[in-house]
């Protein structure tokens, strides 16, 4: 008995299975990676800008925010930021201002 149709027909099954659920689920799980990667470099580089440049200065703190992810390979442009990566910058913006009004008040 010939079991080659077998094995032949339990090979592309395997294939298709591959193909359609492990491929998408990977590539799910990279961009997941990404995100969470960006999403620690733009509260990272926040930081720093609001380190470097104090209060205020927003605009020269949006750029070199912008600058350092273009040298992570995200391309910014600062006079039209999508809005995942304007909601990212806001978003850390707010936990630095929240996390500082908790450290006065903890000091008062």
């Amino acid at each position: 008995m010939d079991i080659t149709p077998i094995i032949s027909a339990f090979i592309a099954i395997l294939g298709v299975l591959l193909t359609s659920l492990f491929v998408p689920w990977l590539k799910r799980k990279l961009s997941a990676e990404r995100y969470n990667q960006l999403q620690a470099w733009v509260r990272t580089f926040v930081l720093a800008a609001e380190q470097i440049y104090g209060a205020g200065k927003g605009d020269e703190k949006l750029r070199y925010v912008a600058d350092l992810l273009r040298q992570k390979g995200i391309e910014v442009d600062v006079d039209n930021l999508t809005d995942e990566v304007r909601a990212m910058i806001e978003a850390a913006v707010r936990e630095l201002g929240d996390k500082e009004i908790k450290e006065s008040d903890n000091a008062a």
